[in-house]
């Protein structure tokens, strides 16, 4: 067995992001509507207003210098982001 490898893919030479993220968002929406019996529009409201509170706690953390973190603390925060989409996504769905 080979040895395992890691590929950071900045700027999307192996993986086409948009198109992941297209199909991410139309699975997405598809079950809140499945799942939560939400119209089409709701669901896609609510789609692009978690999106938008997540990018912008994510990313307003990336790109301010006094924020950074190293190691274990970075690894910390984008654990924090991963669980934050989700919550910000069914909150107060039942």
């Amino acid at each position: 067995m080979g040895q395992p490898v890691l590929f950071i893919d900045l700027h999307g030479v192996l993986v086409h992001t948009p198109t992941i993220f297209d199909e991410y968002r139309r699975i997405t929406i598809a079950n809140l509507i499945e799942q939560f019996s939400l119209s089409p529009e709701d669901a896609i409201t609510r789609y692009d207003r978690a999106m938008k509170l997540w990018e912008k706690e994510a990313f307003d953390y990336l790109r301010n210098p006094l924020k950074k973190k190293v190691g274990d603390e970075f690894l910390e925060f984008l654990e924090s982001c991963d669980k934050l989409f989700p919550k910000l996504l069914y909150d107060d769905l039942e």
